[in-house]
């Protein structure tokens, strides 16, 4: 809260979980259309080109 200014205090809860739930998903991020991708401090989830990781699952025919 010390950080929110307070014209977005009412709301930044909701924005906050409705990213998560559809960018900054745990199993498959969308870092490259993610908007604070530059203030995110979990470098690991992201390859230095800013795509997600994501291990190939098996092939389905």
């Amino acid at each position: 809260m010390k950080t929110t200014p307070p014209e977005f205090a009412r709301d930044a809860h909701h924005w906050l979980i409705l990213h998560g739930r559809y960018v900054c998903k745990a199993r498959v991020p969308d870092c490259p259309r993610c908007a604070i991708r530059d203030l995110c401090e979990y470098r690991r989830k992201t390859t230095p080109q800013g795509s997600p990781r994501r291990k190939p699952g098996p092939s389905v025919s």
